[in-house]
């Protein structure tokens, strides 16, 4: 016989179904997510859940409950397997015995209430659990903002440093008109007179053309280079408030703590024979409460080198829209929006790129913002800072840039992109920044 000096070990094969599962998991696993990050009331969010076995042994049946906010109105609840039962605000799904690695999918389409609070954030979670096992959770989250057109901060046609080269066609036709109205008069009145008075004339003609030139150049200002100055309570910027309210606002005072708790168990006034009637309603977001100013709101960007920082005041919207009528020379705070919330939310605030043909607003210049950039929001003697992750340009219409987000954000917006065909500023400018701590912390870590 032969002998084999080397023998091939033996393989055992791993069965194809069970690779990437774990062999010590006895919990099945549920991931929920929302179809959107934020919508608006009135429209559709579609919540789904996967129900997975991640042992290599079949799993007994799973029941997974799904208690609806109450903001939310169940449109269907459907399952890949087992079965759904949609009672009121629950949905109550069974699965039947998984395999291996097997995963159920289920499918909740809702419709957000129109009368839900804004700005807020509606929490979902699902838990489930096999017999006798332990219960496991998935949860999603939406945000919900306020609808409308992004505020409209330009006024009027745009000076020409707003990439119209040398400004609209309303704006070079006095001008050309005074220069050639000028020539034309100094060249027919030369006709009848010697050559030095001839000279003359050409000479006062020329003068004349030149002072029109240097007025239309002081009327343009120092184009995208100025540095725009805060301004002073006399410029038509609201006055500051400096007394028992200490900042711009009157509000509700704010919670020590902001979170959304369940709206309490009904208790009805019944007798003994109405008790089954008596339901438990499922949780709803607690409305917001707009904090208490703790002082004079300010906003001070350092790169673009303000004289003072900038007063803030609150912009209204009304049937949709964000009034800027009053907002002049001072930074808005959109309604509906939160305000320097330590754990969520979006502080939206918004700036004119100018004020007339001659007049450049606070946010002229807030394009020139790149990353990294500090950007200091003040109430009272509270400095809050920022830092710029981004700055890009968006339509008009993406009003879903105000909404709340999962984590603290704070957001500028100005017009910019100027259309001489149209006369408007056809987008805006939107610069993101998040608190400078947590910029600090992803640079450092890589995100």
């Amino acid at each position: 016989y032969n002998v084999i000096s080397n023998p091939i070990p033996l393989t055992i094969m791993q069965d194809p179904s069970t690779i990437g599962l774990d062999p010590n998991a006895t919990e099945p696993t549920v991931t929920k997510t929302a179809s959107v990050e934020s919508a608006f009331p009135g429209e559709s969010v579609t919540w789904l859940i996967e129900i997975r076995n991640p042992s290599t042994r079949q799993m007994a049946g799973i029941s997974l409950t799904d208690s609806v906010p109450g903001d939310l109105e169940i449109v269907s609840a459907t399952t890949s397997s087992g079965a759904s039962l949609v009672t009121g605000n629950l949905v109550d799904i069974t699965t039947g015995p998984l395999a291996p690695g097997a995963t159920v999918n289920v499918t909740i389409v809702t419709n957000i209430s129109v009368e839900a609070e804004i700005p807020g954030i509606i929490t979902n979670t699902a838990c489930g659990s096999r017999e006798g096992g332990t219960e496991v959770c998935g949860e999603a989250q939406v945000a919900l903002g306020a609808g409308g057109l992004l505020p409209d901060t330009g006024i009027g046609s745009a000076p020409a440093s707003f990439g119209s080269g040398s400004g609209s066609l309303a704006q070079r036709l006095p001008f050309a008109a005074a220069v050639f109205g000028v020539f034309f008069v100094a060249m027919f009145l030369s006709m009848s007179f010697s050559n030095r008075q001839r000279f003359l004339l050409a000479l006062l003609a020329l003068g004349i053309i030149g002072a029109l030139i240097g007025l239309v150049l002081v009327l343009a200002g120092g184009g995208e280079d100025e540095e725009v100055a805060a301004p002073s309570d006399s410029d038509g910027a609201p006055p500051i408030d400096d007394g028992a309210n200490q900042g711009f606002l009157t509000a509700t005072p704010f919670p020590t703590e902001v979170g959304f708790a369940a709206t309490p168990t009904a208790q009805p006034t019944v007798g003994p024979d109405a008790l089954a009637t008596i339901q438990s309603f499922p949780a709803t977001a607690t409305p917001y409460i707009v904090p208490t100013a703790a002082g004079p709101r300010r906003l001070d960007i350092p790169v673009l080198s303000y004289t003072i920082p900038l007063p803030i005041v609150e912009l209204p919207q009304i049937n949709g829209e964000w009034d800027v009528t009053n907002l002049g020379h001072s930074i808005g705070w959109l309604d509906n929006t939160t305000w320097l919330d330590p754990t969520w939310g979006n502080t939206v605030l918004v700036g004119h790129i100018q004020l007339s043909d001659t007049d450049p607003g606070p946010f002229v210049n807030l394009h020139r913002l790149v990353p990294g950039d500090e950007i200091q929001v003040i109430e009272g003697s509270n400095v809050t800072s920022f830092a710029v992750t981004e700055v890009f340009t968006a339509a008009p219409t993406d009003a879903e840039l105000t909404h709340p987000t999962l984590d603290p954000t704070l957001t500028l917006i100005t017009c910019t992109n100027w259309v001489d065909a149209r006369g408007v500023f056809a987008d805006r400018l939107i610069v993101r920044a998040i608190p400078m701590e947590e910029f600090a912390r992803q640079q450092t870590t890589g995100g």
